[in-house]
């Protein structure tokens, strides 16, 4: 096992892409990307998506990435060995991924419900949209069936944190990742003829890339707990699942028996939803990119982009040139348009 500041870290450079490409895979690139491409004109849609990607995606993925791998620390021990006035933005990013799996869990539960109907073939005894749509209404707003998937959901994800880095997080990381993309390249060569069984496939695909996504969040904290307030990993991965549990259970209900519970007219799952998406993660990434492109020292950035000099980064400058500016600028003037102030 390799130790960094006595921190278990991954095994190799296969771990490492598998375990990056788990937290990235998420149930909205599957379930909901083909909806919004379809409605927001189809291949040219794509092609602004492919352009986001490389242009804001992949820089700020490498900025975070070269923060992590030059102090080896959690999201606040990071900020606090490289800047320790920037430490506001590791405490962002480790309250950004609770409240993310305060409602991410739920939406995972669902389709862990979905794959059962799919798997019963009680799905195929609906026809229209409005039988759908009175399914999964009905679904939500039962006091218990949704809490129950939930609780299944972070039990699945407490026993992968549990067994540890290299036991857990890398072991799944090589099974579910590899199974992810057997799934979806099945689901793309099969994907008209939509059986029973293939309706099962693809709700398994959804687990399946849930599963990844919870894993990387709730590691985020369970490291924080770990390093910051010196707790056994057990002990901050049972804090961690007990704390995302009840929030997670409280969005669910939210949309049932609790609905009357308002934050500014939206619901607690709704709130959850839009104070991550609005707020903390574009906030995140301008902070982020601002501290790499102008903070960071720059022989430590390169140094941890080329791997000690053993990859050719032929792009530096380019890359330099998107996190100084093109980044900071898109994310402000996406944060600016989600408080409606743009």
């Amino acid at each position: 096992m390799h130790h960094s500041h006595g921190r278990a870290t991954l095994g190799g450079k296969l771990s490492a892409v598998l375990v990056a490409a788990g937290s990235s895979v998420g149930l909205g690139n599957i379930w909901r990307f083909p909806y919004v491409a379809g409605d927001n004109g189809g291949g040219a849609f794509l092609v602004i998506y492919i352009l986001c990607v490389l242009l804001l995606g992949l820089p700020i993925m490498v900025a975070e990435f070269s923060v992590g791998r030059a102090s080896h620390r959690n999201a606040v021990g990071a900020y606090r060995a490289l800047a320790p006035k920037w430490s506001f933005l590791g405490y962002n990013g480790v309250v950004a991924a609770f409240l993310i799996l305060g409602f991410y869990f739920v939406v995972s539960g669902w389709t862990a419900e979905y794959m059962v109907h799919s798997v019963t073939g009680s799905l195929a005894r609906y026809t229209t949209a409005d039988e759908y749509k009175s399914v999964f209404e009905n679904f939500i707003q039962n006091p218990w069936r949704p809490v129950l998937y939930t609780a299944l959901f972070v039990l699945a994800t407490h026993f992968v944190i549990a067994m540890g880095v290299q036991k857990g997080i890398e072991r799944s990381a090589k099974v579910l990742m590899p199974l992810l993309f057997v799934i979806l390249i099945a689901l793309s060569i099969h994907s008209l003829p939509l059986s029973m069984v293939w309706s099962s496939v693809f709700f398994l695909l959804l687990v399946v890339a849930a599963l990844t996504s919870t894993i990387s969040l709730h590691e985020v904290i369970t490291a924080y707990m770990h390093e910051e307030w010196h707790m056994s990993r057990r002990a901050a991965a049972w804090s961690t699942t007990g704390a995302c549990m009840a929030l997670a259970a409280v969005a669910s209900l939210s949309l049932g028996v609790l609905k009357g519970w308002n934050i500014f007219g939206l619901t607690i799952f709704d709130s959850l939803d839009y104070l991550t998406a609005n707020i903390l993660l574009p906030a995140g990434g301008f902070f982020t990119c601002i501290f790499v492109g102008w903070r960071l020292d720059r022989k430590i950035l390169k140094a941890e982009i080329s791997n000690n000099g053993t990859l050719k980064f032929r792009i530096y400058g380019v890359f330099i040139f998107l996190v100084r500016y093109v980044c900071p600028a898109v994310l402000l003037l996406i944060f600016l348009d989600n408080l409606g102030l743009f």
